[in-house]
C-alpha cells in the first residue's frame, strides 16, 4: 500500500512558487479575506512580512494537506475538498511529504515521490522530484517515468497584477500543483501537412505531434482535445524526454469530484496566483469558431474545416463574461475572464480547472517568473 509520509529532511530538486505568508491574506472569524492578490486591486499597503514567522496548520490532525495515517501525513489518493485550506497562500501547505509509488514499465518497479513545501518570507519553495503521489504506468508514454533529482529551482515573488496579460507559451511551464508536478498546457504538435515545420511525418489530418516550436504558429494542437491523442493517462499527464511527468490539463487525482462554488487551491500558476479545482460557478468564456476563415493572415497553412473544430487551440475564441456558451453539454452563462480566472467569495483571485478549453489558464494576470522557463 502506498504511503505518503511526513519527513524532516530537505530535498535537492526544487520548485519555488511565490505566495505570501498567511499574514499577507488575513482571514477574520467570519471568513472575510483581504484582496491583496486580486489583480483588480491596486491599493498599496504598508503591511510588512515577518520572515521569522513559522507556519502552523489549522488542521486537527496536524497535516497541512492530506490526513494523518499511521502517524504520518498522507497524500495518497489526495482529493482536496472545499473544506481544505483556501486562504490563497502557499504557506498554508508547508510540510514535507513522500510516498512509495508503483511504476509499471519504468526502470524500477517503484520510486519514492518526494515534495517539501517551505516558506521564506513572501515565497514558497516546492522541493520535488516531479513524481506524482499515485501509481503510474508508462504505456503509451514517450519515455518511462523517471525521478528528476536535478530538477531546476523555480522562484516567484508574491503575485502582483500586471499592466497587461501575458499569454502562456511553449517556452515555459505554466504552474505547479501541490503534489510537486508541473503543468504544461501547450503541446509541440501542429498542422504541418508538408512537413515543412517539424520535419515529422504528418498523419491523415496533416498534423504532427512534435517539432512545432515557432511562437507565431497559430495551429498548435490542443493536447486535451477529444480529437487528438497525446497518450496521456487518466490524470491528463504523460512524459517528455527524459521521463519528466507533467500535466496537460486537470490533475484528476488531487481534488474531489464533488464540485462546490468555492473549491480548494490545488496548485499555483507561474505568476504566483493560485489554481483552484473545478467550481460549479466557474464557466470558461470561450466558444468554438464555426469556421477557420477568421480575420487575420495566418503565417502557416490553414487546416481544412474537415479537420474537427477543437483540434487546435486557435479553434476557440473568447467571448464577453456573461455570454452564453456550451459547457458540459448545456448552454450556460460564462463567468471567467480571458485567462480563465476570477476572484472568489473570499476575495482571492485565481485560475480554475474547467472541463473545456482553456482547461486551466490561457494567460497570466501577473508576471510569470523566468525561472519557469524550460531548459
Amino acid at each position: 500500500m502506498n504511503k505518503f509520509y511526513f519527513y524532516g529532511v530537505a530535498l535537492l530538486p526544487a520548485l519555488v512558487v511565490a505566495c505570501g505568508d498567511k499574514d499577507d491574506n488575513p482571514t477574520d472569524a467570519q471568513g472575510d479575506t483581504s484582496v491583496e492578490n486580486d489583480p483588480a486591486d491596486t491599493t498599496d499597503t504598508d503591511d510588512t512580512t515577518d520572515t521569522d514567522d513559522t507556519t502552523d496548520t489549522d488542521t486537527t490532525d496536524g497535516c497541512a494537506i492530506g490526513s494523518l495515517v499511521d502517524g504520518v501525513c498522507s497524500l495518497v489518493d489526495l482529493a482536496l475538498t472545499g473544506d481544505s485550506v483556501i486562504n490563497g497562500s502557499c504557506s498554508d501547505y508547508a510540510g514535507s511529504y513522500a510516498t512509495e509509488i508503483n511504476c509499471q514499465g519504468c526502470e524500477a518497479d517503484s520510486y519514492t515521490a518526494t515534495v517539501e513545501i517551505t516558506v521564506d518570507g513572501s515565497s514558497c519553495s516546492f522541493f520535488s522530484n516531479r513524481l506524482p503521489n499515485y501509481d503510474v504506468t508508462t504505456q503509451g508514454f514517450a519515455a518511462p517515468v523517471t525521478p528528476q533529482d536535478d530538477a531546476d529551482v523555480l522562484t516567484l515573488v508574491s503575485p502582483v497584477p500586471a499592466t497587461t496579460v501575458e499569454y502562456i507559451s511553449q517556452r515555459m511551464d505554466d504552474g505547479v500543483f501541490l503534489n510537486g508536478v508541473v503543468l504544461d498546457l501547450l503541446s509541440a504538435g501542429c498542422y504541418d501537412p508538408e512537413s515543412m515545420i517539424s520535419g515529422q511525418q504528418p498523419d491523415d489530418n496533416g498534423n504532427v505531434a512534435i517539432g512545432c516550436t515557432d511562437p507565431d504558429n497559430q495551429w498548435i494542437l490542443d493536447p486535451m482535445s477529444e480529437h487528438n491523442n497525446f497518450g496521456t493517462d487518466a490524470h491528463n499527464a504523460h512524459t517528455q524526454p527524459p521521463g519528466i511527468y507533467h500535466y496537460h490539463g486537470s490533475p484528476e487525482a488531487i481534488f474531489s469530484s464533488t464540485q462546490t462554488d468555492d473549491p480548494p487551491i490545488i496548485g499555483f500558476a507561474a505568476d504566483g496566483y493560485p489554481i483552484f479545482g473545478p467550481a460549479t460557478n466557474a464557466i470558461p468564456c470561450y466558444k468554438l469558431r464555426t469556421t477557420r476563415d477568421y480575420d487575420g493572415a495566418p503565417l502557416y497553412a490553414t487546416p481544412p474545416d474537415s479537420n474537427p473544430m477543437g483540434m487546435y487551440n486557435k479553434d476557440w475564441e473568447t467571448v464577453n463574461e456573461g455570454e452564453m456558451v456550451t459547457y458540459n453539454g448545456t448552454q450556460q452563462q460564462c463567468s471567467l475572464d480571458e485567462c480563465n480566472g476570477k476572484t472568489n467569495s473570499d476575495g482571492i483571485y485565481g485560475y480554475y480547472v474547467t472541463n473545456s478549453y482553456p482547461w486551466v489558464l490561457k494567460c497570466y494576470k501577473g508576471t510569470p517568473d523566468d525561472s519557469f522557463l524550460k531548459q
